[in-house]
């Protein structure tokens, strides 16, 4: 089993989440498809991150067929929380919340 992860990626863990199920249990090369038609900002940084998982698997040698590989599992975990304030109306503040999010993609054998 070969993996990835990309810490601390400036999206938020929610909708980031719905791209890592669409792809969660599919072959590497449905994944690659799916991601690359999908229109969320996310979908590129998670094709990323399983295109470097696969580059894992090939490098160590023990997978040299991809077509066999499959997403074993894929965690988005939130990341810390960026805590800005923004003026409001009449001297008060508003606070914005930047959230991040931790990727992580494992990749192998289909049993």
């Amino acid at each position: 089993m070969s993996k990835a992860i990309l810490k601390y990626y400036r999206a938020k863990p929610r909708k980031t989440r719905q791209i890592a199920d669409m792809i969660r249990g599919k072959r590497v090369a449905d994944a690659l498809n799916l991601l690359r038609l999908s229109t969320r900002s996310s979908a590129k940084v998670v094709e990323k991150v399983l295109l470097s998982a696969l580059a894992n698997a090939t490098d160590k040698g023990e997978h040299d067929d991809p077509e066999g590989l499959i997403v074993k599992s894929i965690r988005v975990d939130a990341g810390p929380t960026l805590k800005r304030f923004r003026a409001r109306a009449r001297g008060r503040i508003g606070r914005v919340k930047h959230r991040s999010c931790h990727i992580r993609v494992d990749i192998g054998e289909a049993s």
